[in-house]
């Protein structure tokens, strides 16, 4: 470990063999009284601090959760029990959605606009090559607890725009004896899942496993995802060591929006194929030994390794109908990227801990390493169309870019808090980030490029208690977000991209910078009662917007002001056998300064197919108001019934930035889920899950193209400006059984 491509390679094994995974110590619903924060640099911790000094909200779901609801995949569960957490399906792959939280998004696809870090045990998994998050990768049944973090907490390091996600997964020694699953129903989807755990004197040890196919809801659109997750642990009096091991081998086809001429069958593919194989690989070695009650040593040592091999079907703009179809005129495309991404780093904290009579001080020094090195390889083939819209070759595929990225992330950062006893704590945090894109052409010289960006981040936060079980808060913090070598390699509006395939030699990107200021307070009412409320406002500089032309090509820019700003009421508890939660959010997101951007296919585009967009214009994909209500009824001590019920206002399609499409908003929907299980024995029970109850026809994403199959074969020359939405699954219905050696 000492030689190598680790520029710290030595410091970073030593510090590593110190660390420590996280056991977060927040428990689901109104008794949540407390997390281990060092949600500093999640998934290793330091010393726990109480909730009620911390200047934010938040919010933590269980295993528990997760078993009592039977979701069908990880992202489902996020989006219906996370309050301020909508999804869209621009994959319209179950697997691979869009999850947004406060209007900032961690999504698998290239050219959203990445605003939330994702870590999993400590483990950056926002991918190298475009801070994009597969959540095919991240095992269901592995996870021990789910946290949402929000604002830009500079602690978390970049694309905490407006929040984090936190990952922690299981160990032997908390879900001890063996568990199995086996489920089947609508679209062809069955899955099988196994886990098993224990402990032997100071050593535990946990493995879970799991495969599910699908043929999908739509045409086109059928997964196959394996994954597998396995660590090992060592506890003794002061020291905690862990290593684990993620797999995953997975296939997911997707099928693209629809242009509202097509909605009539909304099944349909526009073109296809679409398709993403992921073959994964990662280990994580973390550790923390505890000198004494006032300090503690932790960190964390990782590798990831993800080979990407993509194929999109796309129309071909500069096709010419009136001159022969050849190889240098073809009506359709076949794009394939192959991506090989390795994703490395550590990260060692000290916690200082110095308890008085009138003053208690909790201090957390640290940094991190978070380096990538991608592979990058593009190639075009000419195709035709063939009745139902499927591309097919007729040339060889022609290399198109060949391209090396390096990303070097480097973190030092401080998290200080105060008590000052009666329920008041201030908080001072602060991180200074640099980070470097280097960029080599492997084919020219085009593209190479040595980009670098620094900052340092602040954070300030005060807590009060003004009366019993009521915490009040005030923060203040800051956050960035450095442009991913994707971006970089395609911001020229002269020459847009069609993602992920083609890159050219473009303007520099400047760094996104976020700034976030927020009160809130959380409180219980009797035993059985929890509620929260927050408001906020995030105001971001330069933030970096995929400007999208049609609905396949676009570039990337920088936008000079943005804000998002909102509302966020939640309310949990339970009457005698009924669990109840309700959940409010109020988001609105705007442009705040005037810039030209192009975008042709939108009705009110001058002739060069510019538009203006304005202060106060809202930003597309967004939803203002979404609710979530969640019931949760024991029938019997065997029966238990649940539903969830979400509700969103309209959004803005992309490419609408002034809001004066004439198509207007794609509209807002309300969808109910049903779940349930029967306990058959003390170790075996059934379970059912219905989504979409009343098979409610919706749409969860709106994009401006121009639809060029309107007289049957492919025209541009005759394609007519419109809407694309991404169409909302039908009602699905599954049946399952589980088995636990532990009393259900």
């Amino acid at each position: 470990m000492c030689s190598g491509r680790l520029p710290i390679g030595c410091l970073i094994w030593i510090l590593g063999a110190l660390a420590a995974n996280d056991d977060a110590m927040a428990a689901n619903g109104p008794s949540v009284l407390s997390i281990d924060v060092t949600a500093v640099r999640p998934g290793v911790p330091g010393i726990g601090v109480a909730a009620g000094q911390l200047p934010f909200g938040v919010q933590t779901r269980s295993a528990a959760t997760i078993r009592r609801q039977e979701p069908l995949n990880v992202s489902k569960f996020i989006a219906s029990n996370l309050n301020g957490v909508t999804v869209n399906a621009a994959q319209n792959n179950p697997f691979q959605p869009d999850i947004s939280f406060r209007g900032f998004t961690a999504s698998p696809v290239l050219g959203t606009p990445q605003g939330l870090s994702v870590y999993v045990d400590g483990v950056r998994v926002n991918e190298p090559f475009g801070d994009v998050v597969n959540w095919d990768l991240i095992p269901q049944s592995a996870i021990e607890t789910i946290s949402l973090v929000p604002g830009s907490n500079p602690i978390f390091g970049l694309n905490s725009l407006g929040g984090s996600l936190v990952v922690t997964t299981k160990s032997g020694a908390d879900f001890p004896g063996t568990a199995a699953k086996v489920f089947g129903g609508s679209f062809g989807r069955y899955g099988i899942e196994a886990e098993g755990g224990g402990s032997r004197g100071a050593v535990d040890y946990f493995a879970t496993a799991n495969r599910v196919s699908s043929n999908g809801w739509a045409q086109h659109n059928a997964s196959r995802v394996g994954q597998l997750f396995g660590k090992v642990g060592y506890t003794s009096q002061k020291t905690r060591l862990t290593f684990s091991v993620t797999g995953a081998h997975n296939r997911l086809s997707g099928a693209q929006t629809l242009p509202l001429g097509m909605l009539n069958d909304p099944a349909q593919s526009y073109t296809w194929p679409d398709y993403a194989t992921h073959h994964f690989a990662a280990f994580n070695a973390t550790a923390r030994h505890q000198f004494s009650a006032r300090a503690a040593l932790a960190g964390n040592v990782y590798f990831r390794r993800l080979l990407s091999h993509e194929l999109d079907s796309n129309t071909n703009d500069a096709f010419n109908v009136a001159v022969p179809v050849d190889a240098a005129n073809s009506p359709g495309l076949n794009d394939v990227a192959d991506t090989a991404e390795n994703a490395y780093g550590a990260t060692a904290h000290l916690t200082l801990r110095q308890p008085g009579k009138t003053v208690n001080n909790r201090l957390v020094l640290g940094a991190s390493a978070d380096l990538g090195d991608t592979q990058f390889s593009q190639l075009e083939q000419p195709a035709r169309f063939t009745p139902s819209r499927d591309t097919i070759g007729f040339a060889p595929y022609v290399l198109q870019t060949r391209l090396e990225a390096r990303n070097r992330y480097y973190g030092l950062y401080a998290y200080d808090t105060l008590g000052l006893g009666a329920g008041t704590s201030l908080t001072f945090a602060g991180r200074y980030n640099w980070a470097r894109v280097h960029l080599l052409d492997r084919l020219g010289t085009a593209l190479n490029g040595n980009h670098v960006f620094s900052r340092f981040n602040p954070a300030v936060g005060l807590n009060l208690t003004p009366w019993h079980g009521v915490h009040a808060y005030a923060s203040y913090s800051e956050g960035m977000r450095t442009p991913t070598p994707v971006e970089l390699t395609c911001a020229d509006p002269s020459a847009p991209c069609a993602l992920p395939d083609n890159f050219l030699a473009d303007p520099p990107l400047k760094p996104v910078v976020s700034k976030t200021l927020e009160f809130g307070a959380r409180g219980r009412i009797a035993d059985n009662w929890s509620w929260h409320a927050a408001v906020y406002r995030t105001n971001l500089r330069d933030n970096i917007e995929f400007i999208s032309l049609n609905g396949a090509q676009g570039f990337f820019q920088n936008v000079p002001k943005t804000r998002h700003q909102g509302l966020e009421l939640s309310a949990h508890g339970r009457v005698g056998r009924l669990r109840l939660s309700a959940q409010y959010t109020y988001t609105d997101a705007t442009f705040q300064s005037t810039f030209t951007e192009a975008s042709p296919n939108n009705s009110s585009a001058a002739a060069n197919g510019l538009i203006t967009v304005r202060p106060g214009d809202r930003v597309p994909g967004i939803p203002a108001q979404s609710v979530k209500l969640r019931l949760d009824y024991s029938v019997t001590n065997r029966l238990r019934v649940g539903t969830t019920i979400e509700a969103q206002t309209g959004q803005y399609a992309r490419g609408d930035e002034n809001n004066r499409d004439v198509h207007g908003q794609v509209p807002g929907y309300v969808v109910a889920d049903l779940d349930a299980t029967y306990r058959i024995r003390p170790r075996w029970h059934a379970f059912l899950q219905v989504t979409n109850l009343f098979d409610v026809n919706y749409y969860s994403l709106g994009v401006l193209g121009s639809n060029a199959f309107v007289g049957g074969s492919f025209d541009p020359n005759t394609g007519v400006s419109t809407q694309f939405r991404s169409v909302g699954a039908p009602i699905g219905v599954w049946v399952g059984i589980r088995y636990s050696s532990q009393l259900l």
